[in-house]
């Protein structure tokens, strides 16, 4: 429900303004570029991850939201920008520890190339995300590797496209 998660992410802005120094602003104002992202309003969306950005470094939060950057720009299509942003995240986000981002971001960015026609480099980071994901246990970036996979060997291998989309329907149904 991203209106419900906007009335929240307001009251996080409204408590954040009362102190000196907002901890949790740049952090607040990419979830709410990520939840315009979701409801379709992309003037807003553009907007506040302009402003998450321009926040000092986060340590424990930047990988995160270097992902919702990429997301931001693949959307406007600046895909020299998303990918600078994906690879960020993939690298601030190795070195905060943080692996179920870290396998959203690998997933992300193998979308982004297996879309601009880079299906190697699609299947090497898709491969890293869903091991990732099953070893941590995260069911949603399961279901997004295995789709992602279908998707990769749907015109080559059609017999593991199908392997790869019953997975996914496994992963959705747990």
């Amino acid at each position: 429900d991203y209106a419900e998660a906007l009335k929240y992410d307001s009251k996080l802005r409204e408590v954040s303004a009362l102190f000196d120094s907002c901890i949790n602003c740049k952090l607040a104002y990419a979830a709410r570029a990520l939840l315009f992202f979701k409801l379709g309003e992309k003037d807003s969306m553009r907007h506040y991850i302009k402003v998450a950005l321009q926040y000092p470094p986060s340590p424990g939060m930047d990988g995160w939201i270097f992902s919702v950057a990429g997301v931001v720009y693949n959307d406007q299509k600046k895909y020299d920008s998303a990918f600078l942003f994906y690879r960020l995240s993939i690298a601030t986000l190795t070195a905060e520890g943080n692996l179920k981002d870290l396998a959203g971001a690998n997933n992300n960015i193998s979308s982004l190339f297996k879309m601009t026609g880079q299906p190697d480099s699609a299947f090497l980071y898709v491969n890293k995300s869903l091991t990732l994901s099953r070893e941590g246990n995260f069911a949603k970036e399961t279901l997004e590797s295995n789709l992602l996979l279908a998707e990769l060997f749907e015109s080559k291998k059609p017999d593991s496209a199908l392997y790869f989309f019953k997975k996914a329907v496994d992963s959705r149904d747990s």
